[in-house]
């Protein structure tokens, strides 16, 4: 079985080039095995497998849903807009992408900091 989108919204292109390394690794898996199909199962066994050979981490507490949601939450973290937010993890609400972006605490932050006194 492959993993297909829920939602027409779920498919979709996900820009990775942000980050010089995570745009490497993205490469690099696509010029040794082409594409990416795989189904829900071998996605959480090659997760468990990247946890199991990081330092520190446990392989029980990581999973690919904590994952997006770590992606989310940072990405939230640095200021990236509501809408795009929303469109990169194809929510179907904007409540869901303004929830990590409350949860983040860093736009309250950036707006203290940028008070002139």
């Amino acid at each position: 079985m492959m993993w297909s989108p829920k939602t027409a919204a779920a498919a979709r292109e996900i820009p990775f080039d942000a980050d010089a390394r995570a745009e490497l690794v993205v490469e690099r898996y696509l010029e040794k095995y082409g594409e990416f199909q795989c189904s829900q199962t071998g996605i959480n066994r090659r997760v468990k497998k990247a946890a199991e050979l990081a330092e520190g981490l446990d392989p029980s507490d990581v999973t690919p849903h904590g994952l997006r949601a770590t992606a989310a939450t940072r990405f939230a973290s640095r200021g990236l807009d509501v809408t795009a937010l929303q469109s990169m993890f194809g929510w179907a609400q904007l409540s869901t992408a303004h929830n990590y972006i409350r949860r983040s605490g860093e736009n309250t932050a950036r707006a203290i900091r940028d008070i002139q006194f």
